[in-house]
């Protein structure tokens, strides 16, 4: 039933859209596309992941970007919405076992505010929600927000299942530049990413690779190309960054905030085929994938952060207007 809402309230929005868009010039693309993804948490190296696909949907409304057009409010929203999802049992040593959706949902919006010669400056925000169900490889610690010591934690015991979740908000300010044959940047991007979710670390008075939940703030600056146009689009995206990690319980923990700093790299690929069937009608199908890295700055024997390397892969068919 929450799939299929939605999944209808994205309809609704995207429709909106397209009516909208008949009142600007240019090629505006609706289009919406079957997917099928894989999706790994970073900073969980003593677990492995369940490598079957999640099974879902995308539905994007891509404006036209010119430098031609009015000086404010120049091009309309840029919308992304997708899910996905599939079934997993929690507990395979139980005679009656049940069932858990993994799933993950996606959104982001950009609005174009002003215009600046050939460029455009926007504002963008959005989310990443991630549910996975991951297994121990060994015996490990879990520290909750609320234990009142070190001697407070939970065991999670080896190849036992646990449910672990991902929320990831970002917001910012980017520039963007019409796409030109002999042109290939298409937009530099500023971004403030929140992260939270849990992490492993070996901190003195705690087990070896003990869980704690955390957030994580960093802030990007990143470059774009990215085209969908006729043919073959090879789209690419590259980030550079900086933060820091906040473990909990706060009050157990604590530690020089020089160890808290970490440095991101963040890297995407796209191949993005577009076919066009008539004037008004076009399919598409590709695949992309994401790769998120960050590390410690700097740490010693008494707190050692794992490295993350949170990654996506995607392959998704579909077709859709353009106006």
């Amino acid at each position: 039933m929450n799939q299929i809402f939605l999944a209808a309230k994205a309809t609704f929005i995207l429709l909106f859209c397209g009516y909208l868009s008949n009142t600007h010039a240019g090629s505006n693309t609706l289009s919406c596309a079957l997917k099928t993804d894989q999706q790994y948490l970073g900073a969980l190296p003593e677990f492995s992941h369940n490598t079957t696909p999640l099974l879902g949907y995308q539905c994007q409304h891509i404006p036209y970007y010119s430098g031609f057009l009015g000086n404010w409010f120049p091009s309309l929203p840029n919308l992304y919405v997708s899910q996905s999802s599939r079934l997993l049992a929690i507990n395979s040593d139980s005679s009656e076992p049940a069932t858990n959706d993994d799933s993950s949902q996606t959104w982001k919006v950009a609005f174009s505010i002003k215009r600046f010669g050939q460029s455009q400056l926007s504002i963008f925000s959005g989310q990443k929600d991630w549910q996975r169900v991951l297994q121990a490889k060994e015996n490990i610690t879990f520290i909750p927000s609320s234990a009142k010591n070190e001697n407070d934690g939970i065991t999670i015991n080896n190849r036992q299942q646990a449910q672990f979740t991902r929320s990831e908000t970002f917001f910012g300010l980017s520039l963007i530049f019409p796409y030109q044959s002999d042109q290939k940047l298409t937009e530099l991007r500023l971004q403030n990413t929140i992260i939270n979710q849990p992490i492993q670390a070996d901190i003195a008075q705690f087990d070896k690779h003990s869980l704690f939940p955390a957030q994580t703030t960093i802030n990007e600056i990143m470059i774009v190309s990215q085209s969908h146009h006729r043919g073959l689009n090879i789209n690419w995206k590259f980030g550079l960054g900086k933060g820091e990690v906040q473990l909990k319980p706060k009050r157990l923990l604590n530690i020089n905030s020089d160890f808290n700093q970490i440095i991101s790299l963040r890297s995407h690929i796209e191949l993005y085929y577009q076919y066009r069937i008539n004037r008004r009608w076009m399919s598409h199908a590709g695949w992309k994938g994401d790769i998120h890295y960050w590390q410690q700055n700097t740490d010693n024997d008494d707190f050692k952060l794992a490295s993350a390397n949170a990654m996506e892969h995607q392959v998704f068919v579909g077709i859709g207007l353009t106006f």
